[in-house]
């Protein structure tokens, strides 16, 4: 049996769990800090293996071993069989493979659009769907409840010259774009910004004009003013100052270096710089409160935010506090040179403290939010609401497990923060729907695994070396479509060697 979980810390927790369930003594760890040549050794001998999906995709890659005697395939989070994740890739060829393949496909929120959930359904081969919610009788007895409670506050009116010098230097842009012919309503989103910019990329494959790269840099620059003013209105001036500090160390497109030109920008970093320190942000205050009434007697709680920065500056506060004892659980970043964040190690050793009550306070960032199992969490804080319906779902499903839970959402007033809030439970009563929908049809898999003379004959295989950086690309997936292996090795030269003369 092979379980395919998206995180360290979660194939951690799947593999204890089925040891101490099944009994089952030869259960392996598959992640990336176990050797190859280990890996090939424990595949013959395990009865259950768990593992991170980028070592399994790996593996096949350089046919370090077959999926064939495979009995079962469990892929847990599988909303994220979408797009270059490796779970489509392992699906696929488990079903090539394997003379009678059998998937397992679990997750608490497929989404709340119909066609990705139709291609999640087709990426994993699934033919028949099982709904279940915190109604049905056969899940009541093991769910305790979660108490949900929607909190408004209003921000400062210290912050409003902020939001309107940004808003001026963002409504500079859009009437300078309006100039060069490129359509941009008053109220322009960034999804909206995204799909601009990506049609002028397009249209600049075709003609290379002036006025469509000053049309780019306008709308990246769009871009940044959209990001600051989200976080002016959802987290607070230190996470803004924290990320006019990244853009002003960072200055190397023109679009940046036009907005640090620029009087309003500029006049908006130094209004924040003046009231950073002076004003008591609403929604931290809210959290202190929150906590002094609810954690006691060994209780337990998670706060959720979309920024480390915001997270940062929680632990800071939130360690003032008697009796609450904070740490950060946040993911590994290859970006941001300033903060590296968490290796895997890190952040099992911060779950295991969370565990044995050493720490009452866990403020995390997504690296959170997907699947782990903390048992005693009594309340779950979003820092802010976020727009995805698939984070909301797990973020509020952190708690109620053991026993009855909290969930609580802070929401600005008159800000993006009550757009997120809607968008998302629209999102996901729409999902329910489109779940039901599925659940009464019988779906249909094209796939054939029923082995012919002709695709039983074992075709020779043939390799080549690729750059161990190259590994996980796309490439490699087509080349072992036409039985071409790749053997991973670090190159001086080039990503890949045919042959020793090419």
């Amino acid at each position: 049996i092979l379980m395919l979980a998206t995180t360290r810390p979660l194939v951690n927790q799947h593999a204890e769990s089925f040891r101490n369930t099944l009994k089952v003594d030869k259960v392996e760890v598959f992640t990336g800090t176990k050797k190859p040549s280990d890996r090939i050794k424990l595949w013959n001998n395990a009865e259950i293996i768990v593992a991170t999906p980028q070592v399994i995709h790996n593996d096949i890659l350089s046919d370090r071993y077959s999926l064939e005697d495979v009995s079962l395939v469990i892929f847990d989070e599988a909303h994220r069989a979408t797009g270059n994740y490796p779970y489509a890739f392992i699906a696929g060829r488990y079903m090539k493979q394997a003379s009678k393949p059998l998937i397992l496909a679990l997750t608490a929120s497929p989404g709340g659009d119909e066609a990705k959930i139709r291609g999640v359904i087709e990426n994993l081969f699934i033919e028949n769907i099982e709904v279940r919610t915190e109604s049905d009788s056969d899940v009541k007895p093991f769910i305790k409840g979660i108490n949900i409670e929607w909190v408004r506050v209003s921000l400062p009116e210290e912050i409003k010259p902020i939001k309107f010098t940004l808003e001026k230097a963002f409504e500079t842009r859009l009437e300078k774009l309006r100039k060069l012919g490129i359509s941009a309503k008053a109220n322009v989103t960034k999804r909206d910004l995204l799909m601009i910019r990506g049609n002028l990329q397009a249209r600049l494959l075709e003609e290379r004009s002036p006025e469509f790269y000053e049309g780019l840099s306008l709308i990246a620059a769009c871009i940044n003013l959209t990001h600051a003013m989200e976080l002016l209105e959802t987290q607070g001036l230190n996470t803004l100052l924290s990320y006019f500090r990244r853009v002003e160390s960072e200055a190397s497109s023109k679009a940046v270096k036009g907005l640090l030109g620029d009087t309003y920008f500029l006049r908006a970093i130094r209004l924040t710089e003046n009231l950073v320190d002076e004003i008591k942000n609403p929604k931290t205050e809210k959290i202190k409160q929150f906590l002094v009434e609810n954690i006691a007697d060994e209780k337990k709680a998670i706060i959720f935010t979309q920024y480390r920065d915001t997270a940062a500056k929680l632990v800071e506060e939130l360690n003032s506090l008697a009796g609450i004892r904070v740490l950060r659980f946040v993911g590994q970043s290859k970006r941001n040179s300033s903060d590296k964040g968490m290796t895997q190690k890190k952040q099992l050793e911060v779950l295991e403290s969370f565990r044995k009550g050493e720490v009452n306070v866990l403020v995390a960032t997504s690296v959170g939010e997907e699947g782990l199992d903390i048992p005693g969490v009594d309340l779950v804080i979003f820092y802010e609401p976020v727009p995805s319906e698939i984070r909301t779902i797990q973020r509020r499903g952190r708690t109620g497990r053991s026993r009855t839970g909290k969930a609580i959402v802070l929401i600005a007033r008159n800000t993006r923060d009550e757009a997120f809030y809607w968008g998302s439970t629209r999102k996901e009563k729409k999902m329910y729907e489109i779940l039901q929908n599925f659940k009464n049809i019988k779906l249909k898999n094209k796939h054939e695994n029923q082995k012919t003379l002709g695709n039983s004959i074992e075709k020779r295989k043939i390799f080549i070396v690729v750059d161990t950086r190259e590994l996980s690309s796309s490439i490699t997936r087509e080349l072992l479509n036409y039985n071409i292996i790749s053997k991973p090795q670090m190159l001086e030269v080039g990503d890949y060697v045919i042959s020793r003369r090419l």
